[in-house]
This record gives structure tokens, sequence and C-alpha cells, in this order.
């Protein structure tokens, strides 16, 4: 506490204040800030929640403050709420999370020894269930997905609780884990679900870390990065970045474009349209130069780009080229015909284009919009459609955005 606040240990007594606040005395917001920063919870956090209810953010979050060892990451793994707080921005910022990514460095330099034994059966088939389970998520329920996804984590969990120290499918499972983080982490985060989808993907980059991969390791790293970038302090999006990028000093062509996609965000959530104009265009030449079969992900493809480049142009105010970003969406086959996405990316991409459309005042087109994202799935989670009531509700008496609006209380699902 005296090093968080810049005090002399010896002129702070912890004791007493401790005895205080645990009798009801309320810390003032200084001190609640550096308690809050030991714990890595953000002082947004602190803001919204309050004393004491704000230490609750780090009493589960385990993935961010349990031992780099084994067992520290299967405590981490063990722990996973199903539930977390909802905030409007990931919870871990500045420090504890630049002090967790250079942990993820040092651990995923280190890889465990090498061996010639065959990872057995229970890997292999843990693992064709996540490949496959990522292939089905492409036109399947996000909400179903992340319960399958949850699954698996929980059953990798148990064997890697379970197997010998020295057991070559080990690393595997880590890999194993890893996926299926990463997939609860996108349907999180796509859903605006903040804080779960962080802890998801502070896992994702632990396991990765500890099974020895650096490719995985950076992938994990940029795509935290991504909910920095998209809600969160941009600066900690460029700092993630940064670590994924000096572990892969010479990244896949998909690793390149995922990360340049991210800075690109980042660098328009700042403001600085040359720097963000500069990474979309390092993102698009890495994906001409051809794919590779090692990324974490196979949805990195040329619409992926086009929906990365909207969003990064609409944060820059440049909302006439955001939209041409979006036209295989917006003109032609229905949505789930003309997106080589899974199809909670494509619902967003929708929505994302319907609030551009508001900023230039086409309401009827973004109420289309909206209801072109409707017809990709049979239920909508009520989360996800909360921000675009937001967004029309200003509109609310134009009748193409009543009938909108009446669809989706019609479509949306509870949860």
């Amino acid at each position: 506490m005296a090093e968080q606040l810049g005090r002399d240990p010896r002129t702070v007594k912890s004791g007493n204040n401790v005895a205080r606040w645990e009798s009801g005395t309320v810390p003032e917001l200084p001190t609640c800030h550096a308690i809050a920063a030991i714990h890595g919870v953000s002082q947004q956090a602190v803001k919204q929640h309050g004393w004491p209810n704000f230490l609750n953010l780090a009493n589960h979050n385990q993935a961010l403050s349990s031992p780099w060892t084994f067992e520290g990451t299967l405590v981490a793994l063990n722990s996973l709420p199903h539930h977390a707080p909802h905030t409007p921005s990931p919870e871990v910022t500045g420090r504890p999370l630049m002090e967790f990514a250079r942990k993820a460095l040092s651990s995923a330099l280190d890889p465990p020894a090498r061996t010639t034994s065959h990872p057995g059966p229970v890997a292999e088939k843990l693992t064709r269930n996540a490949r496959d389970l990522h292939d089905w998520w492409r036109g399947g329920d996000p909400l179903t997905a992340y319960d399958l996804a949850q699954a698996d984590l929980g059953l990798t969990a148990r064997f890697l609780t379970e197997m010998p120290y020295d057991d070559p499918g080990r690393p595997q499972l880590l890999l194993v884990a890893s996926f299926n983080s990463e997939l609860c982490r996108a349907v999180k985060a796509n859903l605006g679900e903040h804080t779960l989808a962080e802890r998801y993907g502070l896992l994702a980059v632990r396991t990765a870390a500890l099974a020895g991969s650096p490719l995985r390791t950076a992938t994990a790293l940029a795509n935290l990065a991504a909910g920095h970038a998209h809600a969160g302090n941009p600066r900690d999006a460029f700092a993630l970045n940064a670590a994924a990028r000096s572990l892969v000093p010479r990244p896949t062509p998909r690793l390149e474009a995922l990360i340049s996609a991210r800075e690109a965000h980042a660098h328009a959530r700042m403001h600085d349209s040359t720097s963000s104009l500069r990474a979309l265009d390092r993102a698009t030449e890495a994906l001409t130069i051809g794919s590779d079969d090692n990324a974490l992900w196979n949805d990195l493809d040329e619409q992926w780009l086009a929906h990365s480049s909207g969003r990064a142009l609409s944060a820059l105010r440049r909302h006439k080229q955001a939209l041409e970003h979006f036209n295989h969406l917006l003109r032609g086959a229905l949505p789930a015909q003309a997106t080589t996405q899974p199809l909670l990316y494509t619902a967003n991409a929708l929505q994302r284009a319907a609030r551009t459309q508001l900023a230039i005042g086409e309401v009827d087109a973004a109420a289309h919009s909206v209801i072109q994202a409707t017809t990709l799935f049979s239920r909508i989670p009520s989360y996800l459609t909360q921000r675009q009531r937001q967004a029309f509700r200003r509109y609310s008496r134009v009748p193409a955005v009543r009938s909108m609006l009446d669809l989706l209380a019609e479509k949306s699902a509870p949860g």
C-alpha cells in the first residue's frame, strides 16, 4: 500500500487502517485506487461499483492473479465463473496488465521439455472437438457454442489435474484450453460482456504461454488487445500488441494481419488517422501474401478485414468510407448467404453499419441493417439489442424504426 501511494512504509500504520476499513470506515478515494491497483482492478470499476464492492472483481480473477505455474493455471481454469460483473470496459488496466503480459512472454519463451511420445487419445480427441466446435459455431447459435466450449474447458481441466506431471499430452491439452478460452472470449466480447471476455482472454494467454507456444500466445495477446482497443484504454492495446510482436518478430501473414488490425483500431480510438490507415494497409498487405495453417483462427479473410476496417474508419468518423466496407452485407443477398464470418461477427458488423448510417442521417437504411442482423438468429440475446435501442431512441417515431424496434422486442431472448 505504501509503495502504491508513494509513501515511506515506515510512516504507514496499515494495521490500524485495515481495522477501520473492516469495521465500516470507507477509505478515501486515492486509497481505494491504490487497493484496486494492487489487485488488478481498474479505477473505472472503483467508480462504478464503489467500496467495498469493487473488491469482488479481484477475488475471482484467478486468471490474472494465480501464480505462473502449472498448478496456478489449473486454479485459474477451475475458478472461471459463468457470470461476472457487467462493466463498460475490461477491468484490468495499466501496470497489472503489463505485468501479466511480461510473465506471459517469459513463460512462452521457456517451453516445456520436448518429448517424442505420442500425446495420447485424450489430447487428440479434445483437439478434434475444439476444431469441430469452431467450425460449427460459424453458423450456429453463439450461446450454445459458448456452453459447449465451457463444458470442454471443464473436461480439459479435469484431465490436466489427473494426468502425471510428465505426461506428453499436457502441452496439447493446454493448447486446447487456450483454443476454447479464446472461443468463449470471442462470444462474450461480441455480446458486450467485457469483464468476462477479458477473463477468458487472460486464460487463453496463460494456457498458450504455459504450453510453450509463442504463436498461440501472441495471437491470444492480440485478441486480448482487441477488447481494450474497442472498449477500454487503447494505450493498453498498444502495449499488448507490442508484446505479441516481441514474441513473434517474424509473424505469419495471418498474425501480422491480426495485430495490425488491432493496432488500427487502437490508433483510431486515439484519433490518429495517419497511423490507423497505415496499420490497415499493413493488414491488407499481409493477407495478400497468403494464409498459413498455424493461426489460431481460420476466420481471418477479406471479409474479416473489411469489418475491421469499417470499425476503425467509423471510429475515425469517416462514415462514408466505413460503409463501403460493409457493402457486401448491405446489398443483394441475405447476410447469412453473403458472409464468410461467424454469424455473431456478422450481426455485430451489421449493427456497426447501422450506427454508421445513423451518423450520416440514413435512418431508414440503418433500421433495415438492424433488421438484416435479426435474420441471422431465431432468437437474439437481449443484451445484443440494448445498444441499438439506445442508438435509435431519438428516431422512435420514424415508421421504419418502429417496425425494427417491434421486431427486436419479438425476437429478443432473455439474458
